[in-house]
């Protein structure tokens, strides 16, 4: 699993810096990104029915994020 630190940073940049992981490590499957902006939860909810990954919100700041083969 991978940690992606966004704690701090307002949307879009949690999104973003979730996809540069995603990019740069297409072997790992999960991701935890923590990020502190309250549209984080709504941006990863939109971000994930466009690209097909599983989304979870496991905490107040920290969201589990599942790479979908296909």
């Amino acid at each position: 699993m991978i940690q992606i630190d966004s704690l701090g940073k307002t949307c879009p940049q949690p999104i973003i810096d979730l996809a540069r992981a995603l990019r740069k490590f297409p072997e790992v499957d999960e991701f935890q990104l923590l990020s502190d902006d309250v549209a984080t939860s709504s941006d990863l909810t939109a971000w994930s029915r466009m690209t097909g990954h599983e989304v979870e919100e496991v905490g107040v700041s920290t969201f589990l994020i599942r790479r979908v083969v296909r």
